[in-house]
């Protein structure tokens, strides 16, 4: 069954922005009339429970996309008669570090408030506040979401109290930059909240202030299984120090082998031995020669010095090709006469 269109007109008149979805009025007039059993007739008792329903769900499901909130950027302009819901809330007043150590204390007063009847009577079991300076929110219509900071103090908005999905009704409102101003004449909180943000929260805050001290984001596996993926470490036996071992090289020669060679003949026969006496030569072994190395000089030296006599020996032919001639042998003297000598005195 359509919605009446006194009721359509009254939520266009109370909530301009965003749009209501037609479908889902339709939707929730069904619900209202046939499941909570109001009377269509009665427009209060369905006004209230529209409405109702309407603060109660997610803006994404209840509008129409791109209704509702301007541009995220823009800058010196005002929104008026617009409906958003609080899908993020912090402290910027207060360092990250600060709010984690509240944080965790607040977890700590829950854990021993649950065990109350095993403690002592006299335990301290409030639960510590925030401390409170000035929130931050990231507010939704559904489709856009933009930044807003508390402008002037909300004593209705507290964190750690008000609930994510809270509803608030923007009357009029300053946008600087892409952040809206929040005032309390500006604004009217419808409250309630949305259970699918509720859920996510801590984990959303929790998520914040670890980006605000610039550390990495914890996983959220681990967060709800805490004791998934901590293992015992396993027991490595250690192994004594491998000594290194020489290394051998063996030479492979991979050349053929040579024939053996023929013996060597030794026939006394074959060649006899020549006797020779110096004095059946008919040379004169008596002259001097050109180089002595003396008596006192051993065979090592004597070749270092011929190596250095040869070194010190300069050619001037730039002929490449030598003649090589044979060596000289030595001149035979011949005994001169003494009738055979010419005086030239005269």
């Amino acid at each position: 069954m359509a919605p009446p269109p006194r009721l359509v007109n009254w939520l266009k008149a109370t909530y301009a922005r965003p749009q209501i979805n037609p479908e889902w009025l339709a939707a929730c007039h069904d619900y209202i009339t046939e499941e909570l059993g109001v009377s269509p007739e009665d427009f209060e008792s369905l006004k209230t429970h529209v409405e109702e329903q309407l603060l109660q769900s997610g803006l994404a499901d209840s509008t129409v996309p791109n209704t509702g909130f301007p541009d995220p950027n823009s800058h010196g302009i005002q929104i008026k008669n617009t409906l958003c819901e609080v899908v993020a809330l912090t402290e910027i007043g207060h360092s990250a570090f600060t709010l984690k150590n509240v944080r965790q204390a607040r977890v700590d007063k829950e854990d021993l408030a649950g065990l109350a009847g095993d403690l002592e009577d006299g335990e301290d079991y409030s639960i510590p506040k925030y401390p409170r300076s000035m929130l931050r929110f990231e507010l939704s219509d559904g489709t856009k979401t933009m930044r807003a900071i508390e402008y002037r103090r909300i004593p209705d908005l507290e964190l750690g109290v008000t609930p994510l999905g809270t509803k608030i009704y923007l009357k009029e409102v300053s946008v600087r930059r892409g952040i809206i101003y929040l005032e309390p004449r500006g604004i009217q909180i419808k409250g309630y909240q949305t259970e699918e943000l509720e859920e996510s929260q801590d984990r959303h805050f929790v998520r914040g202030l670890r980006l605000r001290m610039r550390l990495p984001e914890e996983d959220p596996e681990a967060e709800q299984n805490p004791n998934v993926g901590l293992r015992q470490p396993e027991r490595r036996q250690e192994l004594p120090p491998i000594v290194p071992q020489p290394t051998i090289t063996v030479a492979v020669n991979n050349n053929p082998p040579l024939p053996p060679l023929p013996p060597v003949q030794t026939n006394s026969t074959s060649a006899p031995v020549v006797d020779l006496d110096p004095d059946d030569l008919d040379v004169d072994l008596d002259y001097e020669d050109s180089y002595s190395i003396g008596d006192d000089v051993g065979a090592d030296e004597a070749e270092q010095r011929a190596e250095i006599m040869g070194q010190d020996v300069i050619d001037i032919d730039e002929d490449p090709q030598v003649d090589i001639q044979p060596p000289v042998r030595p001149t035979r003297r011949v005994q001169a006469k003494v009738e055979d000598i010419i005086d030239i005195s005269d």
